[in-house]
């Protein structure tokens, strides 16, 4: 199968990302598309090597973040949140919390 050209993957869906349109760069000699974000809309030009491995633009990223936020002074499984932390680079949430027994 041959690879895809940058002209055919236009209208297509990778992951989160609708592929809008392309241009060549002729100084780094790659292709960049211009995507959009179907989870918040956000549109940007990226590389084709960002846009095969994103799940989105990091959008999601905030969402979890305002969702932590909501979260605090709230009651599960018996325990109290009092935080939460945001691990940036490994992308991972952690509560805080207080035994309420």
């Amino acid at each position: 199968m041959d690879k895809p050209r940058a002209a055919d993957r236009i209208g297509t869906t990778v992951g989160n990302f609708k592929i809008l349109d392309y241009k060549w760069d002729y100084e780094k000699k790659e292709t960049f598309y211009f995507i959009k974000c179907e989870l918040c809309h956000n549109e940007k030009w990226t590389q084709w090597s960002v846009v095969k491995k994103a799940v989105g633009c990091g959008c999601q990223d905030e969402r979890k973040i305002a969702i932590a936020i909501k979260k605090i002074g709230t009651i599960s499984n018996n325990s109290k949140i009092l935080d939460y932390n945001w691990d940036e680079n490994n992308k991972i949430m952690t509560y805080f919390v207080k035994c309420i027994y």
